[in-house]
C-alpha cells in the first residue's frame, strides 16, 4: 500500500466495472487517479465485492474504467454539503 492510494472518505476517483449484460448495473470503488483501491480502507463486504467483479472481467464485467468525482457546492449545499457529480469519461484499465 502506498500513501497515495484514496481512502473512501477522501476518493475523488472512482474504479466502475460496468455489467455486460444488464445496462445501468455494476459495482465501483474509491480509487486513485491511476485506479489503484486500497482494499485495506474497504469493508468486508465491499472487499468481497471488489474481489468478485475482478474475478467476473469479461464473463460477467466489462474491464474497470476510472471515474472522476467532482464535489461542488451549488443551491442544494444548504441541503446537502457535498454533492458528488460523476464524470462519465472513463480510461481504460490495464
Amino acid at each position: 500500500m502506498n500513501s497515495s492510494t484514496a481512502s473512501p472518505s477522501t476518493a475523488q476517483y472512482e474504479l466502475h466495472y460496468h455489467s455486460l449484460f444488464d445496462e445501468g448495473r455494476g459495482y465501483a470503488f474509491p480509487c486513485d487517479d491511476a485506479g489503484h483501491v486500497d482494499m485495506d480502507t474497504l469493508s468486508e463486504t465491499a472487499r468481497c465485492n471488489y474481489l468478485f467483479a475482478r474475478a467476473l472481467v469479461g464473463r460477467e464485467l466489462a474491464l474497470p474504467v476510472i471515474g472522476r468525482i467532482h464535489t461542488h457546492l451549488g443551491p442544494q449545499a444548504q441541503q446537502s454539503p457535498r454533492a458528488a457529480v460523476r464524470d462519465p469519461g472513463p480510461q481504460l484499465v490495464g
